[in-house]
């Protein structure tokens, strides 16, 4: 007789891959059991704890996504969530997009296959950006909308020049003179990625001549099979293509031989957001805490920080962070002694 054992959730980070991997141990090791585990997470983690590397094959995930439709689709969970939103009094004020890494995806997810498209274009849809999706409760006082509680910058330190630059978002280099598509060509992999957004901005966008350019990269063994290094940069100020994505928490955790997050939020979008949405002193909230990268940045940025998190991990890790930033800000430094000694 056999028994099915389900670990599943919605929510990402919670220890299902962990849990499912122990339980099977237990029951093979200690209770002499023949047990096989299914890994349906997308993300292959449980096959990874187990010693199996990527081998370009459909995941168990598509294989049953696929089932019914023959293909894998996309689910429109921003629209939903903005519908959400809508209907429980909250006022949709528009999205920010972050450009993602199509090249990454794929090695994740297999549903943008080169080889698939090859076979029939039809099939194969686009990369999935990721949004920041803006929402305000009605003020108190309707007539001009201003929040109960403003978010007021001086003209002093929020510049007109500041204001045009963050409207338009029209990019110019910094150097004397345009980036070329010799000196692009000419790169190294490592330096591509920034050095063709450079290119991609000061530049009128020509499809032809941006596939022209990636194939001889290609030819010349610079086109990584891992990630995207001649991504389209964007000139419109509600798309951020200029997101580090390497720049998160991981890396610290990956430093201390921590369990590392699933899916972690990047440094820059947090700082840009609270800068541009809160004054000091505020409370800033984040129901999915993670390892605490929200309220570690409130924190650094004069403001009070709130997270919630079920898996205690990676709640003890981000207390562990927030810690760590509010005794770095009341650590005394030397000029703190000279200027009492004045």
């Amino acid at each position: 007789m056999s028994i099915t054992i389900s670990v599943s959730n919605q929510k990402g980070g919670i220890g299902k891959s962990t849990t499912a991997y122990n339980l099977g141990a237990v029951l093979a090791l200690n209770h002499d059991k023949k047990v096989l585990l299914a890994d349906i997470d997308p993300q292959a983690n449980l096959s990874e704890y187990l010693g199996y590397e990527p081998d370009g094959l459909p995941t168990m995930t598509q294989l049953i996504m696929t089932a019914c439709t023959g293909m894998p689709t996309v689910d429109p969970f921003s629209d939903l969530t903005v519908m959400h939103y809508m209907k429980h009094g909250f006022r949709y004020m528009g999205r920010i997009t972050i450009t993602t890494d199509v090249v990454r995806e794929n090695n994740q997810t297999y549903r943008l296959g080169w080889t698939e498209q090859c076979k029939d274009g039809s099939k194969m849809g686009v990369g999935c950006p990721e949004y920041v999706l803006l929402f305000r409760k009605l003020p108190t006082d309707t007539g001009r909308a201003y929040a109960d509680v403003p978010v007021k910058k001086t003209k002093d330190e929020y510049t007109r020049a500041r204001w045009q630059i963050d409207a338009h978002a029209y990019w110019k280099s910094s150097g004397d003179r345009l980036v070329s598509k010799k000196e692009v060509e000419a790169a190294p992999v490592n330096k591509l990625q920034k050095l063709y957004s450079k290119y991609s901005r000061e530049h009128i966008y020509d499809f032809k001549e941006h596939i022209k350019l990636v194939e001889r990269l290609d030819k010349d063994g610079k086109l990584p099979a891992t990630f995207m290094v001649a991504a389209p940069a964007s000139w419109n100020d509600r798309v951020w293509d200029d997101i580090n994505r390497m720049r998160t928490l991981n890396s610290e955790q990956k430093r201390r031989d921590l369990t590392m997050h699933v899916c972690p939020l990047q440094l820059d979008i947090v700082e840009r957001l609270i800068n541009r949405y809160s004054n000091e002193g505020d409370k800033i909230l984040d129901p999915f805490g993670g390892i605490g990268t929200v309220p570690k940045t409130a924190i650094k940025m004069g403001r009070y920080g709130i997270a919630i998190e079920l898996n205690p991990d990676y709640f003890r890790d981000g207390v562990g962070y927030c810690k760590a930033e509010e005794e770095e800000m009341d650590t005394p430094t030397l000029f703190d002694f000279i200027g009492e000694a004045k």
